[in-house]
């Protein structure tokens, strides 16, 4: 509620006002009661009340309307109550303004109309009550030929504080596109030219290598894609332990090349519980591993400071494989807005390249359908940052019944299935995992 007069505004507020629990009038005393107050031309502070309370309707329309009415229909009760003149002309004022603006927008007139009665009767009903005795002197100045403003305005008038509205709001749409554009440029550096397609086949240049033997090429993101609560952690975990211990992952060489770490954030679970989870797995080499716990946290990028504040914690740690555990949870952003995920998973990249992270790998979650069982949910950009897809299934748990390896080798978009086994995980966590769980690990293609 605004511009309502501190001198009511108070009381309002007060165990004497519409909002304590009293038994209303009957409409015919509550009429009775308006028509025994001073009559007449509005006085003053009447009248500044009615022309405050019609301008606000006609900007705000129905949002917050009808809080807006009852506090206004109290404070012309109580200042009725107090001698002021003019009541039912400001009541009449206001309840037009209420129905015309506000009327409309709700569930029609009629509604309007029994709310505006209801809340006039509740006003009534409280000063009744009151111990104090009504008075019939107003020191204020009457003021006659006013009438509401806006309320009946033609369609010229209309049409110009239309356009007076879309222009600020034209103005505020493209405050908002410059910045952005601002804060994308902040971050941008020229490009390295390595000459011609020619001069680049013709550049001695090492063939490409692997992170994980098939799986995951050097310098690439993987995106992880299960379903909630079927191991994610599990099998992020276990790709860790592999990396700085120097064992195989799901039977697969993992290189991470000496003197390099891994960071880890976790992001979903309680920091004493994934402490005992990695330790449970008998990891070698822990100090080659860094984790931060950010449960309730999230990466608020593309925020500078949190830019720089992790590039500065990876590149002191010289970690060369980044794993983030879960996307739902670090990203803060509008779930299918594929703008601002843009803006963040480049964010990632940038913090990559600055910070001399090789790797990255992230878990994100699938729908609970079978059709959304291959497919992160949440904006499709993100998925277009991955090179490529892991999608990590129950076996037994998605495919009703039918033969698994069926949904091993259905086509997807731009995908290719290229590896299937059965998992040998390490660590004894809290759920275990089924063993025909198995994992599917697509290459993206063009």
């Amino acid at each position: 509620m605004r511009n309502i007069p501190a001198s009511w505004e108070e009381e309002f507020a007060t165990p004497g006002a519409p909002s304590s629990r009293v038994r209303s009038l009957p409409v015919a005393k509550t009429n009775a009661w308006v028509e025994s107050r001073p009559s007449g031309e509005m006085c003053e502070q009447i009248r500044e009340i009615a022309k405050e309370a019609a301008v606000w309707f006609v900007d705000n329309g129905k949002d917050g309307a009808h809080e807006y009415m009852g506090g206004v229909v109290w404070g012309l009760v109580k200042d009725a109550h107090s001698g002021h003149s003019g009541l039912a002309s400001a009541l009449e004022i206001v309840r037009r303004s209420f129905l015309s603006e506000a009327g409309p927008r709700r569930k029609g007139a009629g509604t309007a109309a029994s709310e505006f009665d209801r809340s006039l009767r509740d006003a009534v009903s409280k000063v009744v009550g009151l111990s104090s005795v009504p008075s019939s002197e107003c020191s204020c100045a009457s003021v006659a030929g006013w009438e509401i403003p806006r309320a009946s305005e033609s369609e010229e008038e209309r049409e110009r504080r239309l356009e007076t509205k879309v222009n600020a709001e034209a103005d505020r749409l493209e405050i908002a596109r410059r910045a952005r554009q601002r804060i994308a440029a902040a971050s941008w550096v020229p490009p390295t030219d390595t000459g011609s397609l020619a001069a680049q086949f013709a550049a001695d240049r090492p063939p490409p290598e692997y992170f994980v033997e098939d799986l995951l090429m050097t310098g690439q993101n993987a995106l992880l894609i299960a379903q909630y609560k079927v191991g994610k952690t599990t099998l992020l975990g276990n790709l860790a332990k592999a990396a700085v211990d120097g064992t195989k992952f799901l039977d697969k060489k993992v290189s991470l090349p000496k003197g390099r770490t891994v960071a880890y954030m976790n992001l979903e679970v309680g920091e004493g519980q994934f402490v005992e989870w990695l330790r449970d797995m008998d990891i070698e080499h822990p100090e080659r591993m860094h984790v931060l716990h950010l449960r309730g946290d999230g990466l608020p990028l593309p925020d500078p400071t949190v830019e720089d504040f992790y590039v500065e914690y990876l590149r002191e740690r010289n970690v060369s494989l980044w794993i983030v555990d879960p996307l739902a949870a670090a990203f803060e952003g509008e779930n299918n807005s594929n703008s601002e995920m843009g803006m963040w998973v480049k964010s990632l990249d940038r913090i990559k390249k600055r910070a001399g992270v090789s790797e990255m790998v992230m878990a994100a979650h699938t729908g609970n359908s079978e059709e959304a069982s291959t497919r992160a949910v949440g904006a499709s950009r993100q998925m277009g940052w991955a090179d490529v897809f892991w999608v990590y299934r129950h076996g037994a748990g998605l495919t009703s019944g039918r033969n698994s390896r069926s949904t091993s080798t259905r086509p997807r978009a731009r995908c290719t299935s290229i590896w299937r086994e059965e998992l040998g995980l390490t660590g004894n966590f809290s759920r275990q995992l089924d063993v025909r769980s198995t994992v599917w690990l697509s290459r993206r293609r063009l």
